[in-house]
């Protein structure tokens, strides 16, 4: 059975459409849909931190930073694909 993707297993460069966040914390789930994290948006990974524990992530035309610890709570429901000309690091 295939693990379900999150936005943290996205590599730099790949997109997915967003299914869910199950964040236990309800106020980082509030948080995260207000920042546009919400079923159906699409999103790519553009950046990940030098010390491999953040990723930055397109989504509706912001980049936002995110810890992986909380980008593995939001769920993707479609498989990843490549995206051209997309950053490679933060910083």
């Amino acid at each position: 059975m295939e693990r379900n993707k999150t936005l943290a297993s996205l590599a730099v460069g790949e997109c997915g459409i967003l299914s869910d966040v199950c964040h236990p914390s309800p106020d980082m789930a509030r948080r995260l849909r207000l920042l546009g994290f919400t079923a159906g948006a699409k999103v790519v990974r553009v950046g990940s931190s030098p010390g491999g524990k953040m990723g930055a992530y397109e989504v509706l035309g912001a980049v936002i930073a995110l810890r992986d610890v909380d980008a593995e709570k939001v769920m993707l429901c479609s498989a990843p694909s490549e995206r051209k000309g997309v950053r490679n690091n933060i910083g």
